[in-house]
């Protein structure tokens, strides 16, 4: 950049210069930054549009290095190299779940669920009940079953109340139930009156109850056999 020249004549010299050319180094996780121009390097004072663009699932939260704020879309003056990093989050889900007749064990639990997490639900009946199917935004009828939250999701375990046969014995009599059903419901109370036939007397009952009085209530947590027994 520095010459001597000897003055032996008029002479004309011409000075002849280049911009300077700068790098611009762009990362990213989880998405990628379109430039235009998209060039190996750019000359000083050159204009650049940059535009974040996440992968599905993730969200933009903003520039770092040399270039701050969270606008998706900005113009990039270059001055001097450059490195600048594109920060992306994956988006959170709510996970809404609903159960009557038991309850659904969650593993993990937490508030909200960062894209693409696995959750395990399990079906957990309460006493007296039985797990029959999921509903919602999953259809199985495995009791445990592993999701993955990649959008918003409600999840229903449906329960069903167990149901049980009561078998009656009787011999010098019957016995009339209330009410006259071919099975029922877990918590259901059944009465139950031994009527004797004539010429016998009711003496007990025996098998899932006991006592000497001719009427009598069954609550039904279980299949049950019972006699009347008469005299």
């Amino acid at each position: 950049d520095k010459i001597t020249v000897v003055m032996d004549g008029p002479k004309t010299v011409s000075a002849h210069f280049t911009p300077t050319a700068y790098s611009l180094v762009l990362s990213a996780q989880n998405g990628t930054v379109a430039k235009v121009p998209d060039q190996a390097s750019y000359a000083y004072g050159s204009e650049i549009s940059l535009k974040a663009l996440p992968n599905e699932g993730y969200l933009f939260a903003g520039w770092k290095g040399d270039l701050a704020g969270d606008q998706e879309a900005v113009t990039l003056v270059m001055n001097g190299p450059k490195t600048i990093t594109a920060e992306y989050l994956p988006k959170r889900y709510l996970l809404t779940l609903r159960a009557e007749g038991g309850k659904i064990s969650v593993s993990p639990q937490e508030e909200q669920y960062a894209h693409g997490t696995r959750v395990t639900l399990k079906a957990v009946p309460q006493e007296g009940t039985h797990f029959t199917r999921w509903g919602g935004d999953v259809k199985s009828a495995d009791p445990t079953i592993e999701l993955v939250l990649d959008a918003p999701k409600t999840v229903e375990a449906y329960f069903e109340a167990n149901v049980y046969l009561l078998k009656l014995m009787s011999n010098g009599g019957r016995i009339v139930r209330d009410p006259e059903m071919p099975a029922y419901a877990h918590g259901s109370q059944v009465t139950l009156k031994a009527v004797a036939d004539q010429g016998y007397d009711f003496s007990k009952w025996d098998g899932s109850v006991s006592g000497d009085k001719d009427k009598i209530t069954v609550v039904m947590d279980g299949p049950k056999t019972v006699s009347a027994h008469f005299t």
